[in-house]
Formats: structure tokens, sequence, C-alpha cells
């Protein structure tokens, strides 16, 4: 496993499309750094993207078979330039060892999540205090955060997921199984909760 070198990402606002697709992708503030940088750290199952601004972490992405420069192409920038600040690189370094099966807390790790909605917000602020190597449904998630009638809105929320692992989404299961992981994949949920030591 290694984690290959990160860049700094400059986004082209020079297009009317362009600027559309990253509010959409990303619920992009315009009042925010227009400077991302990114790292890929390698994982059997899949390499994994980290993509930062200068406020903090934005995304996680399991690129699957994608490579990560045609992914940012499609979904943040279209100009590149070498860089690394050295919080993304400590990131890098942390999330290498939970891959490889080391007890990590993330909870530290400072996050932007501009566009985020203040319930999706209140659901992953819940959902960082789940224990590594444990889970919980939906229905249980709901009763944390005082709305035991909303487990289909936390569901909603808990898929709007932008930075999984770092924000523990793949611990949240349905009652009679593993339950989604949005377009992620159940594979890699599985991975994950294996790599954490729960059988389910």
């Amino acid at each position: 496993m290694r984690v290959r070198q990160s860049h700094r990402v400059r986004r082209d606002h020079g297009s009317e499309k362009d600027s559309g697709r990253d509010e959409t992708t990303f619920g992009a503030d315009p009042r925010v750094s227009s400077v991302l940088f990114y790292a890929v750290v390698e994982w059997p199952v899949s390499p994994v993207l980290l993509l930062a601004s200068e406020e903090g972490l934005r995304r996680v992405v399991f690129l699957k078979q994608q490579h990560p420069e045609e992914w940012l192409l499609e979904n943040a920038a279209s100009q590149a330039t070498v860089g690394l600040p050295d919080r993304l690189a400590g990131l890098a370094g942390r999330l290498q060892a939970y891959l490889r099966g080391s007890r990590e807390d993330f909870v530290d790790v400072p996050l932007d999540l501009a566009g985020a909605t203040p319930f999706q917000q209140r659901v992953w602020k819940e959902l960082q205090t789940v224990p590594y190597g444990t889970v919980v449904t939906y229905g249980e998630l709901a009763w944390k955060i005082g709305k035991p009638t909303a487990a289909r809105a936390v569901g909603n929320a808990v898929g709007a997921y932008r930075v999984p692992i770092i924000i523990p989404c793949h611990r949240v299961v349905a009652a009679g199984g593993v339950g989604g992981f949005g377009q992620t994949g159940v594979a890699i949920k599985r991975a994950l909760l294996k790599l954490e030591g729960v059988k389910i």
C-alpha cells in the first residue's frame, strides 16, 4: 500500500457549465477558496482519493477502476499543479494505517462541508461518535439525534456522505442486514466492516 503524490487543483471558473457542475458535486460555497488539494491512498479493494480545500477535507472517494485524474477532471477541476499541504500528507498517512488495520480515530480532521444541510451535519456529527468496530442501525441513529421517527431521513443523510471513513457511515447498517452504501457499493462497506472486525 502506498500514497500517491498529491496535487493542488485549481478549479476553472471560466465556463458556466463547469461552475455549475462543481457546485452540484461539492455544494461549493463561492466564499471558499478555489484551490483544492488531493492525494490517493492505495488499497487493494480500491484506491482512495482525498480531496481538500484550504478549509478542510471535502471529499473521500473510492475510485475503484477509475484513474484519479479522470475523476478530478469530471468532478473538480481542469488544471492542476504539484503541491502538498502538510495536513493532507498527515491524513493520508493515517488513512493508510487505518486501511492496514490500525485503530484510527479521525474525529479531529478539519472538514469542509459547505452546502450540507443542518440536519445532515447533525447526523454526520453523531456518526463520528460510533466507535471503531461497532455498528448502529438507522433507527438507533435517529434515536441518538432525538428524532426517533426519522429513520428514513437519517438514512438519506447518511447516504449523502462526502467523507466516508472520516465520518464512518459504513458503521450504519439496516436492522436486518448490512444495508446500502450509496454509489460506493456494499462490497466496500463489507470490506471496511471486516477490517474493523465486524461480522454481519
